[in-house]
């Protein structure tokens, strides 16, 4: 019974150490989770924790004088034998300080069911007092063990209603089905996707598609796929084409998380804004003003200061700061400034000129970064 992560099952303490587990067996305390009533003296209390158990009862199969002295008895070996435990002693984790250490009697003894725990604390314990490492977690014993590779699938956008399948069922997407359970499994999904594709399963839940495609048979019984306009309600006879139908990623893990399902892949939308900067860069500025641009920058130093005032006037708010940043920063001198430096005096100095940019539908003081970087790459390559 799984129902405290301190405590470990005997095969999940073999998983988590690399030496045999009958090696340190002796030294660990056999643990039951036990719930109902204990008795010590004339004491009755109700519990419902982790004891250890402190003693045990066999019980054997009964024989007849007739069967054992006509050799049955010795002939059975597959007749059950029970381990009951008749007394159990108080720890820590059976929830209740005034049981620590004492031991009591079971008011009805109780089969062990299945196999006795293990203390994860006390597995620590003896490890480190034999100079073993640290056992694994059991947390990690736990995780999922995904038949797929999480990253390269969590890299995909969308999938077909075959290969989501497969991912509900734990079966790598790219391989066929052999074993009957996958089969089973992979087919119990698909009609799943299929009722909420349609939007017929119990709940209600719709799942939306990217492509939505049908199949049919022609007069001649051929099969054949058409593609159906999403949004358009489909009748439960419908039969999806799975190899067709793709349902996004997005939606996909919607559904999962419908179902309870846990598939490893995740989403996580990325901030595109820097992008959306650079195209409208583009848009608003041919490769021949940038040209333009350079070279103004570079024969600046030829003209003369009344020249320059005059034309500051005529020239476009991004050229003139530009020509300015140039004067300002790197003409006459000896070390040329750093891309930093030239993008502050821009930033500040644009903001001070009431020169604006549009970052999506609001308008934003100051030079954008894309322009930023772009003047002064373009400065500093004069």
């Amino acid at each position: 019974m799984d129902k405290d992560m301190n405590f470990f099952t005997a095969s999940q303490v073999a998983r988590a150490i690399s030496i045999p587990l009958s090696d340190i067996e002796e030294m660990l305390d056999p643990y039951i989770y036990f719930k109902g009533l204990i008795l010590k003296g004339d004491d009755i209390r109700y519990v419902d924790g982790y004891f250890i158990v402190h003693k045990t009862e066999t019980i054997s199969p009964e024989f007849t004088r007739d069967e054992i002295e006509s050799g049955y008895a010795l002939c059975e070996p597959d007749l059950p034998v029970f381990d009951l435990v008749v007394e159990v002693k108080g720890t820590k984790y059976s929830n209740n300080d005034q049981l620590i250490g004492n031991v009591y009697l079971l008011k009805t003894k109780t089969e062990i069911d299945g196999e006795v725990l293990f203390s994860y604390e006390q597995i620590c314990k003896v490890a480190s007092e034999i100079g073993y490492p640290k056992p694994i977690e059991k947390l990690k014993l736990l995780e999922k063990d995904y038949a797929y590779d999480v990253k390269v699938l969590n890299q995909k956008s969308n999938f077909t209603l075959t290969a989501a399948a497969k991912i509900a069922a734990n079966i790598e997407p790219t391989t066929s089905i052999e074993m009957l359970s996958q089969q089973y499994s992979y087919n119990h999904y698909l009609e799943l996707l299929s009722d909420c594709i349609k939007g017929t399963n119990q709940h209600g839940f719709k799942l939306h598609t990217v492509e939505l495609w049908t199949s049919y048979h022609d007069e001649f019984g051929e099969r054949y796929s058409r593609n159906y306009e999403n949004g358009t309600l489909l009748k439960q006879r419908a039969v999806l084409d799975y190899d067709l139908t793709i349902i996004s990623k997005q939606e996909f893990l919607r559904w999962s998380v419908y179902q309870g399902l846990d598939v490893g892949l995740d989403y996580q939308p990325q901030i595109i804004s820097k992008s959306v900067e650079m195209l409208e860069m583009r848009l608003s500025e041919s490769e021949e003003e940038v040209l333009r641009l350079r070279n103004l920058v570079i024969n600046e130093n030829s003209k003369t200061p009344e020249h320059t005032k005059t034309k500051k006037n005529s020239y476009p708010p991004e050229l003139q700061i530009a020509i300015d940043a140039y004067e300002e920063l790197c003409l006459n001198e000896v070390t040329s400034p750093t891309n930093k430096v030239i993008q502050d005096w821009l930033k500040t100095e644009s903001k001070r000129r009431g020169i604006t940019h549009r970052d999506g539908s609001d308008q934003v003081q100051g030079l954008s970064q894309v322009k930023l970087e772009r003047i002064a790459s373009m400065i500093k390559s004069r």
